[in-house]
């Protein structure tokens, strides 16, 4: 069983003409036509791309302190109760000796899939021995046929495919991921029917802006003489400029006037002039729907400082205000095929790292507040640990371990201590 890698073996066919189709403005608008707008794949490419930073996922067990305070231990890859399915999410690739898909083209369809389709689906392809998912394959939304629910089957199954070549899925193999969805609903809110308008007059405004600029022999001039010419004079000119002076190829070649015509200057018309002003608007409109600074999606209207002052608190707004939408319910997506008493988080301490001068001051003062232990600042530079690293009294520039009440090294009755070495 396939989904969107194998969807063509699966289906048959390409997703179903008029899937999502709403004509706004003259246009079709669909979930591929909207791609022909370059701010919405920038827009989507800087929220793949932030996952790309953040890294894999990473399992963890919420532990509670004396006071009932929870904290996050994340568990050690080397461990037995590392899940399986972390390491190789989704399954093996055909086309390379079967060698692990990697994590970046699966994690990059399902972002795809939010943001261009409301939702994601997962398809549990594969189990390890106690029955945990061990596979999962990224499904393409636009052949998932929810049925009926509380019905009997066939119809309270979860269909993909078309026609005669689509099956009935095992709902107890699926995971849906919405994005926004509104109450009732079982399906994510599509955007491209929120947002149709606004993506269909961006869309005319291009066609007709390609249209503009096709047009070689678009003139700039009127032609005016104080003769009166015959139609058979009227229809030579016509076709002498048609031939001689439209097309790319021939624009800015000399035009030569005869029988009295004079060219007149004349500027374009202000309603077409209006299409720089069109795209400029629905640019902003898009990034704002989808929640990305201007600035980061090439578009002019910010100074690159609306979240804030520097780097990092722009990318905290990001992640607060906009990644969250996606990276939370990925997560708990992941946790839901992972063995119980495990949750999965992102670690987003890659994308929330500031310029290398405030990433020292914020480790000075974490030490000299004993907030943090020498190896917990190590771990945000992706260091090693240092022995005697773990103990939050480790003085600053020093690795030494922490000394017991006899002036010995923890778990030694007696001693002269360690040497001490620079971090």
């Amino acid at each position: 069983m396939s989904g969107w890698n194998d969807s063509l073996q699966l289906t048959g066919v390409v997703p179903p003409h008029g899937f999502d189709t709403l004509n706004r403005a003259g246009v079709n608008v669909t979930p591929k036509t909207v791609l022909s707008i370059g701010v919405v794949q920038r827009c989507i490419e800087v929220l793949q791309n932030a996952f790309f930073v953040m890294g894999r996922p990473r399992p963890y067990r919420t532990q509670w302190d004396k006071d009932g305070y929870p904290y996050t231990q994340w568990i050690a890859g080397s461990t037995s109760a590392y899940p399986g399915l972390l390491n190789a999410p989704w399954g093996t690739s055909p086309y390379a000796d079967n060698a692990a898909i990697p994590y970046n083209v699966g994690i990059g369809r399902t972002v795809v899939s939010m943001a261009l389709f409301g939702e994601a689906w997962w398809l549990i392809t594969a189990r390890d021995y106690y029955g945990n998912a061990s596979a999962l394959e990224v499904l393409h939304p636009a052949f998932i046929d929810q049925g009926t629910l509380g019905q009997p089957p066939p119809e309270g199954k979860v269909w993909y495919g078309m026609g005669a070549t689509r099956v009935a899925l095992d709902m107890t193999d699926l995971v849906h991921i919405p994005r926004l969805i509104l109450p009732g609903d079982r399906s994510g809110l599509s955007p491209v029917k929120s947002e149709a308008p606004l993506f269909a007059i961006a869309i005319a405004a291009v066609q007709y802006s390609q249209m503009w600029f096709a047009q070689g022999g678009q003139p700039s001039y009127i032609l005016s003489t104080d003769k009166k010419l015959g139609q058979d004079e009227v229809d030579r000119i016509f076709e002498h400029l048609l031939l001689e002076h439209s097309g790319m190829q021939k624009a800015y070649t000399p035009l030569i006037l005869d029988s009295g015509v004079k060219p007149e200057i004349t500027q374009v018309d202000p309603e077409k002039s209006q299409m720089n002003e069109t795209l400029l608007y629905v640019r902003t409109e898009i990034a704002g729907y989808f929640g990305i600074p201007l600035h980061l999606v090439g578009a002019t209207g910010d100074s690159g400082g609306v979240w804030g002052k520097g780097i990092q608190e722009e990318n905290y707004s990001l992640l607060d205000f906009t990644i969250s939408g996606y990276s939370i319910p990925i997560q708990e997506a992941f946790t839901q095929v992972t063995p119980r008493g495990q949750f999965v988080g992102i670690d987003y301490t890659s994308l929330l790292r500031s310029n290398s001068l405030d990433n020292a001051r914020t480790t000075l003062a974490n030490r000299t507040a004993g907030t943090t232990t020498p190896n917990e600042e190590r771990r945000v530079d992706g260091l090693p640990p240092l022995p005697g690293g773990d103990d939050i009294h480790t003085p600053l520039n020093s690795n030494a371990p922490a000394v017991g009440p006899s002036g010995a090294p923890e778990g030694e009755a007696g001693g002269e201590g360690t040497e001490g070495g620079v971090v």
